[in-house]
């Protein structure tokens, strides 16, 4: 693992024009929950959010904003491997990894090790729910992703972007990547961060792949 791309929640207008990513559940954001779930699995990850400037971004998180803003998700992805390769260009020497997230799911970052293992023998691996696949919970090889991304990616969709590439697939059983789309969301979500922060802040608790080096409450 190298990177974690987690991408803005666009304009939120059923939440007042709050950006998604900031609302709060168990006195966190979205975003650091997000962040703080991430680093207990990756402590070495670089991770960066694609969202206008604002101090509730957590410290330790470069921040970035595709240009022309309210582009879609593929130019957020697009924006945030700028970032990640602007503050490591060595990446480029070597076969690595880029994890891409959603913001407004503050959970998912816990099927990265699942994800990482599933994707050898694969461009990438991403998660699948129901009958759902979502590409913006995944983990892209570096070099795949590069080449995936259209050179004008103002607008593109991710299925159509994504759609072709050898990806496995990951089922989530756990519900770790729901997001928040709208406020009858968030009850669900909120008992899922109560959830894995109960399970994953205990002594014992560790994950398939690296151990916690940060707490999450």
């Amino acid at each position: 693992m190298v990177g974690i791309i987690f991408l803005g929640g666009g304009t939120a207008r059923r939440f007042g024009g709050e950006a998604k990513q900031h609302l709060t559940i168990a006195g966190k954001t979205l975003l650091e929950h997000g962040f703080a779930f991430a680093r207990y699995c990756f402590p070495n990850a670089v991770c960066v959010a694609v969202t206008p400037e604002d101090s509730r971004v957590p410290a330790g998180m470069l921040r970035t904003l595709e240009d022309p803003p309210l582009g879609g998700p593929v130019a957020g992805i697009s924006a945030g491997l700028d970032a990640l390769l602007e503050q490591a260009p060595h990446l480029l020497d070597h076969e690595t990894y880029v994890a891409v997230l959603s913001g407004d799911s503050p959970t998912s970052a816990l099927l990265l090790p699942e994800l990482l293992q599933a994707i050898h023998g694969h461009s990438g691996a991403v998660c699948a729910r129901g009958e759902k696949t979502n590409y913006l919970t995944g983990i892209y090889r570096l070099s795949t992703l590069r080449a995936a991304l259209p050179d004008n990616p103002h607008g593109a969709g991710a299925y159509r972007t994504f759609k072709h590439l050898d990806l496995a697939l990951v089922n989530d059983d756990r519900g770790l990547s729901r997001d928040v789309d709208s406020p009858a969301d968030v009850a669900t979500v909120s008992d899922i961060v109560r959830r894995e922060l109960a399970q994953h802040t205990a002594p014992s608790s560790t994950l398939a792949v690296g151990q916690a080096h940060t707490q999450l409450s």
